[in-house]
């Protein structure tokens, strides 16, 4: 074999392994937005029968508060449909509905496959923990640059921190002030005053100024 050929073998090789890197980062892609899709026909299986249950229920016999509330079995369906549990149907659809909602451009991203399964577990629990406004927006506008970095660990850290520092602000404006104390040097005492007519306090070690007790007040 000539040096052409094992040059050549190498080019191709490398050829080969990059094709093969774009064709795995592509299936996962596509992993990533068939789950965003298989998450929003669940939603939108359960909000079909969540509607005609209730449409349902005034002609429905059974009266009273024994009757099964409107979408109260639609995780049990669901369950058969993914083959999951009912819990995590559940957590799904209320991932899925808070994320479509509170997170618009994450959820984007996720249908796009720019965002893993995974992140979107981690980007959810740390949002569902934030109250603000501006934290969302925070997160919705900068983990999906995260997301697309290299390194997986990136997004996961950055949701962290976010949530931290809104939870830090939010303890920063719930916290009672704190009372600065003047610090007293061990071994002092503190001298009260004394009244009017009043006697001066003796103390061991004192000393007692002459003829004090005989002497009378003067006129």
């Amino acid at each position: 074999m000539t040096g052409d050929d094992q040059d050549g073998g190498q080019d191709g090789g490398q050829q080969d392994c990059s094709a093969v890197r774009e064709a795995v980062a592509d299936a996962r892609r596509e992993a990533a937005a068939a789950l965003a899709r298989l998450a929003e026909a669940a939603v939108r299986y359960a909000d079909l029968r969540i509607a005609e249950e209730t449409s349902e229920a005034p002609a429905s016999d059974c009266a009273g508060p024994k009757r099964p509330k409107p979408g109260e079995f639609v995780a049990d369906e669901l369950s058969l449909l993914l083959r999951d549990q009912p819990y995590q149907v559940r957590y799904l659809l209320a991932r899925t509905r808070r994320l479509a909602t509170g997170l618009p451009s994450v959820w984007d991203a996720f249908r796009c496959g720019d965002v893993d399964a995974e992140q979107i577990r981690v980007i959810d629990r740390v949002a569902r923990r934030v109250t603000e406004a501006a934290t969302l927006a925070a997160i919705d506008d900068q983990v999906i640059d995260a997301a697309r970095t290299p390194n997986p660990e990136t997004t996961p850290r950055l949701a962290a921190a976010i949530g931290g520092a809104a939870g830090a602000a939010r303890l920063r404006r719930t916290a009672p002030p704190r009372i600065s104390r003047t610090p007293r040097h061990r071994g002092t005492r503190r001298r009260r005053p004394c009244s009017p007519g009043s006697s001066p306090t003796i103390t061991a070690g004192s000393s007692i100024p002459p003829n004090s007790a005989a002497t009378p007040p003067p006129d």
